[in-house]
Order: C-alpha cells, then sequence, then structure tokens
C-alpha cells in the first residue's frame, strides 16, 4: 500500500467502535493496530501489549518528554493514556495501514499538531442519543449524573462529525454492516 494512512475511529462511547475494530483486526491482520500506554492498573481480563502497554508514571512521563507519543492526555484527572508515534509512522513508513480507535480530545489533539502523517477520521454514529442511550444502559444500568454527562459528552461529540472525513452509522445488530463500511473506506487507499 503506497498511500498507507493513520485511519482515526471515532464516535459517541456505546456506538461500537470496540467492537467494530475487534471484528475488523481479526479479518485484516495485514493491518497495523496501535496498542496504547497508559499507567492506570490493569484490569484481571487484560493481556499486557494487547489491549494496554502498562507503565508506571515516571515512565510515562520520560517518554513524554522524549516526544515519544503522538498524543497524550490524562483521563478521570489520575490516569494517563498515549499513542505511541514510531510504531505508528513505521507501520506507514512501510506502507501498512494503522487503525486507532480513539476519543475527540486525542483526535484534536493530533489534528492540532499540524502533524506530517496522513491521517482519515471515520466517525461512527446512530440515529440519535436515545438509540445510543438504549445500548448503553443494555450494558449497564447507569446513574442519572452519568447519563447527564454522557449526554453531555455526546452533544460534544456530535459536533465533531462535521469535521470526520467519513461517516458512518451503527445500526442496531448490524454490526456486520458497519465492519464492511469501515473496511470499504480503509480499502480504498
Amino acid at each position: 500500500m503506497k498511500n498507507a494512512k493513520l485511519f482515526l475511529i471515532i464516535g459517541p462511547s456505546g456506538v461500537g467502535k470496540g467492537t467494530a475494530l475487534r471484528n475488523i483486526k481479526k479479518k485484516h491482520p495485514e493491518w497495523f493496530f496501535p496498542v496504547s500506554y497508559t499507567t492506570r492498573d490493569k484490569r484481571p481480563a487484560e493481556q499486557p501489549g494487547e489491549t494496554y502497554h502498562f507503565i508506571n508514571k515516571d515512565e510515562f512521563e520520560e517518554k513524554i518528554q522524549n516526544n515519544f507519543f503522538l498524543e497524550w492526555q490524562m483521563v478521570h484527572g489520575q490516569d494517563l493514556y498515549g499513542t505511541d508515534k514510531g510504531s505508528i509512522q513505521e507501520s506507514l513508513k512501510n506502507g501498512i495501514h494503522a487503525i486507532r480507535e480513539m476519543d475527540i480530545q486525542g483526535v484534536e489533539s493530533i489534528l492540532a499538531k499540524k502533524t506530517e502523517l496522513p491521517i482519515k477520521t471515520i466517525f461512527i454514529a446512530t440515529d440519535s442519543w436515545e438509540t445510543l442511550l438504549s445500548r448503553i444502559n443494555r450494558r449497564s444500568k447507569l446513574s442519572e449524573q452519568e447519563i447527564q454527562r454522557r449526554h453531555s459528552s455526546y452533544i460534544k461529540e456530535m459536533e465533531f462529525l462535521q469535521k470526520s472525513d467519513y461517516l458512518v452509522y451503527s445500526d442496531e445488530g448490524q454490526i456486520n454492516k458497519l465492519v464492511t463500511d469501515i473496511e470499504n473506506i480503509i480499502s480504498k487507499y
């Protein structure tokens, strides 16, 4: 692939980004799926190097100083998360697409840097907030306060839709269609 790109998969929480990417990763071992670094504690089902690279805060801060990350951020005021710039650059140099799920703040951080990386954004949306809330509530019941927080985030995230290169819809029970829509976009390059 001469025109390898970094594809950033974005959209509101609960829209199906993770599920779609897990399916795409299984179908496309020829594409690169970078693993984030984090200072948060490993959860029982997580495998180091698969879900995240788990490092301590000092190691993370050293990587920040060495300009190791394409983007990084603090989440919930305590845990640091970052995306390795070098592995993505290497992938693209070798003609291999890199595909990464990312939140809007991460994408905005990368785009603000005016990086030389060839980036395409793919926004995944549902038809409404109500549809999204229904999906989220099936995963776990949320407090009214958490619903309000998620709704505020949803509004901000949907504002980014206009800045995205591509829009795909995540329809109920149609994960295969969502996966195919994303694959079709990536395969254009």
